[in-house]
C-alpha cells in the first residue's frame, strides 16, 4: 500500500527555508558552474556572452529612453 501523499510533500515553510539556504558564496559559485558548463559545450572560444534578460520583442522608436542601447 502507498503512503499518503500529503506525509511526502514539503510545507510551505520547509520549502521557504530551502529558498534561502544557500549564502552569497554559495549562489555566486552555483551562477560561475553553470556559465563553465555553458561554455564547456562549445567547440569554439568565442569573444564574449550576451546575456538579454527582456524576455519582450518591444522594439524602440524614436527617442525613446533606452533606444540606443537596442541590439544592432
Amino acid at each position: 500500500m502507498l503512503p499518503s501523499l500529503e506525509k511526502l510533500l514539503a510545507s510551505q515553510p520547509t520549502m521557504c527555508r530551502f529558498e534561502n539556504a544557500p549564502s552569497r558564496t554559495d549562489l555566486y559559485r552555483i551562477g560561475i558552474a553553470l556559465v563553465d558548463s555553458f561554455i564547456d559545450t562549445y567547440q569554439k572560444e568565442f569573444e564574449g556572452i550576451l546575456i538579454d534578460i527582456d524576455d519582450t520583442e518591444a522594439q524602440t522608436h524614436g527617442s525613446q529612453q533606452l533606444s540606443l542601447l537596442r541590439p544592432k
